[in-house]
């Protein structure tokens, strides 16, 4: 009985030891992420979407400090040929196909424009007007 036990808890940790070890691959993008004046946003999040056999996998990542941005799918979320697309607030979505090594890089550009209530000439004169109907 005893090695029976030792012969089953051997071919248990064998087995156990196979599935630790087992990797699933990993489908990289990455890409970065820069404003109209070719300056890194850091910071900012980004959406990717994979679609794999008509099933869409979205995957929120940050960018760095250098304004590079990661995502890891599975080979069940993400592989060869399919259709990636990244997304940032600010920006159009930017599409790439992911190659045969399981990599897709897409960099986009954000858009951040600011539009001033006032300038500094329409401010001077909304100032004299204001001034003329106080007198």
């Amino acid at each position: 009985m005893k090695k029976i036990l030792i012969i089953a808890m051997a071919i248990f940790a064998i087995a156990l030891m196979g599935a630790v070890s087992a990797t699933v691959p990993l489908t990289m993008v990455s890409g970065k992420v820069v404003d109209a004046s070719n300056v890194a946003v850091v910071g900012t999040g980004v959406d990717v979407k994979c679609t794999h056999l008509g099933v869409d996998t979205i995957k929120t990542v940050t960018t760095d400090s250098t304004g590079m941005y990661y995502a890891f799918f599975n080979s069940l979320e993400c592989n060869t040929g399919d259709t990636v697309k990244a997304h940032t607030s600010g920006a159009d979505d930017t599409t790439g196909i992911v190659a045969y090594s399981r990599t897709c890089k897409i960099n986009t550009l954000k858009l951040d424009l600011q539009i001033p209530e006032f300038g500094v000439i329409a401010g001077a004169v909304a100032l004299v007007g204001e001034l003329g109907i106080f007198v």
